[in-house]
């Protein structure tokens, strides 16, 4: 809290002088009071008494009993021209808490009383003190002075806005510590975006559960933090959340918005439909949502994918996506989509088959086996997602051609796992990876020319975060319907920017890298043996 003392010169100075360090003294802090003897003198002054007035949150006026008189020469108290009232007025007109002292209160009446302007008038109708002395004496007032003061820094404290979580759910997961990149680097640029805004954030992050159980106990978990968010609502001023489960969330949000309408709450990484029954059926949105626009991501995705077949010229290839639990779906339908486009403009043995896997969890261990036995299996039936349709079998049951991942987490259990292959078995199996999230580890790998991962869709958490704070900050956003939907990139360049030698490795694509490398391996390790 800032204090800036407005008071008469050659009125009460003494007293003023003394309530300056008393002040000063009880906060702890000389710079948070303002006082014209603390400026610099010169041209400035007047600028430099303004900026300290606008950063106050408190006027302390100090009111003596020749405040009112008009010195020679001096403009009249009241006069927007008169340096006191034009202090008042500044600091009334910017929200400031006006603080009125009087020192000597019958005496000031005797002089001032009801000529005092209406301007002025309305401003010390109800003065907070009344010292008897011109000298300032703390010894009998000043514990009550100190608590309506800190009071008043209490109203005026800013309410945090609370945060609830999925954030630093896989803290007990052993096999997946570079998941932890993704949460952290959400969790980190909201605090620092809310913070450069002006808000403080108070951070709930459910407990995570391993075994069987876990996605339904840690969604219970940040359920419970909800609850408990909602039952003391009054001391936030928002509420944002990122879902570990929208469906354990949905009733409470749809109450949430039915019973505190005004009340600003907003969700990232992941959203509720406009259609859904459950907050048509109580008339009211859901909240408004900052995420990332995944259809567009799986397009760039599967970009990623066409650009490495066609440059390998593979006949007949095998494309499997690797499908994670909820929020993977539009990514899915946006690879899908893009591959049916291709395919119906290609010959037939350039066609791509494409089969989806079963739902599994956004971690490194599940995606690996996965991609075992989708590398070691001619039939592909159990293994498939059944929703999107009955898919024929593979024309080809050598191998997979490459996997899209839904997230960077089980791209990068798929990279270990055709790694192990290429090592233990010393066999080549003919597979690249495409991630998707844009974590710093898979970035790496990527920026090293990793010999399996070659892209990821980078969701730009930052750009998201500043759509999110923007949709926060709208003064409607308590009633908004609105769902922001940013666009990812892809992490490495499509396309060499200019032909260039086997030697020029720096101008190659990371595609053109691994199409040299692989012909080097089937040359030391001859044809790729089959199991």
């Amino acid at each position: 809290m800032e204090l800036f003392i407005c008071y008469k010169q050659g009125d009460v100075d003494a007293f003023v002088a003394g309530l300056c360090k008393f002040l000063e003294h009880q906060l702890d802090d000389a710079n948070a009071v303002h006082i014209d003897t603390k400026f610099s003198g010169g041209p400035n002054w007047f600028e430099q008494r303004d900026q300290w007035i606008s950063k106050s949150d408190v006027l302390i006026v100090v009111a003596g009993p020749t405040w009112y008189a008009r010195g020679v020469g001096r403009t009249p108290l009241g006069d927007l021209h008169d340096e006191v009232t034009h202090e008042i007025v500044t600091a009334s007109n910017r929200g400031a808490t006006i603080f009125p002292i009087l020192v000597n209160r019958k005496q000031f009446e005797q002089n001032a009383g009801e000529t005092l302007p209406p301007l002025l008038r309305s401003v010390l109708k109800d003065p907070q003190w009344s010292f008897a002395d011109v000298t300032f004496n703390p010894d009998c007032t000043e514990a009550k002075l100190l608590h309506d003061l800190l009071a008043i820094r209490e109203q005026r404290r800013p309410k945090p806005v609370v945060l609830i979580s999925s954030t630093l759910s896989f803290f007990v997961n052993e096999d997946s510590p570079e998941g932890l990149s993704y949460f952290t680097s959400l969790v980190t640029s909201i605090a620092q975006q809310m913070h450069s805004n002006g808000h403080d954030l108070a951070l709930k992050v459910p407990v995570y559960h391993s075994g069987p159980d876990a996605e339904e106990l840690t969604a219970n978990n940040q359920r419970v933090l909800l609850r408990d968010a909602v039952k003391s609502l009054a001391q936030y001023s928002g509420l944002i959340i990122a879902p570990f489960n929208t469906e354990s969330l949905c009733d409470d949000l749809v109450n949430l918005r039915l019973n505190h309408p005004s009340f600003p709450v907003i969700t990232v990484d992941k959203d509720y439909s406009p259609n859904d029954k459950r907050f048509k059926a109580q008339k009211v949105p859901p909240p408004p949502s900052s995420i990332c626009d995944g259809r567009h991501g799986g397009r760039l995705a599967a970009d990623a994918v066409l650009e490495y077949l066609v440059q390998a010229d593979i006949s007949k290839p095998n494309v499997v996506i690797l499908q994670g639990l909820e929020g993977s779906l539009p990514r899915v339908k946006g690879f899908r989509r893009r591959i049916r486009e291709y395919n119906a403009k290609v010959v037939a043995d350039r066609r791509i088959h494409l089969a989806i896997s079963r739902p599994l969890a956004f971690r490194q261990g599940p995606a690996a086996k996965e991609a075992s036995e989708y590398l070691r299996s001619s039939d592909w039936t159990a293994l498939n997602d059944h929703t999107f349709g009955a898919s024929d079998p593979p024309k080809r049951s050598d191998s997979v051609d490459a996997f899209f991942c839904c997230n960077d987490e089980m791209a990068l259990g798929v990279r270990d796992e055709l790694d192990r292959i290429y090592d233990k078995e010393k066999r080549l199996a003919l597979s690249i990876v495409v991630g998707f999230d844009g974590i710093a580890s898979v970035k790496k790998r990527i920026r090293d020319r990793d010999l399996w991962l070659i892209n990821t869709v980078d969701v730009r958490l930052s750009h998201q975060i500043l759509e999110l704070v923007r949709l926060f900050e709208r003064p409607s956003n308590g009633r908004d319907k609105t769902v922001k939907a940013t666009k990812g990139w892809l992490v490495a360049r499509i396309k060499a920017e200019q032909e260039c030698s086997d030697k020029d490795l720096s101008q190659r694509t990371h595609v053109d890298y691994i199409l040299g490398e692989r012909k080097s391996a089937r040359e030391r390790y001859g044809p790729i043996e089959v199991r």
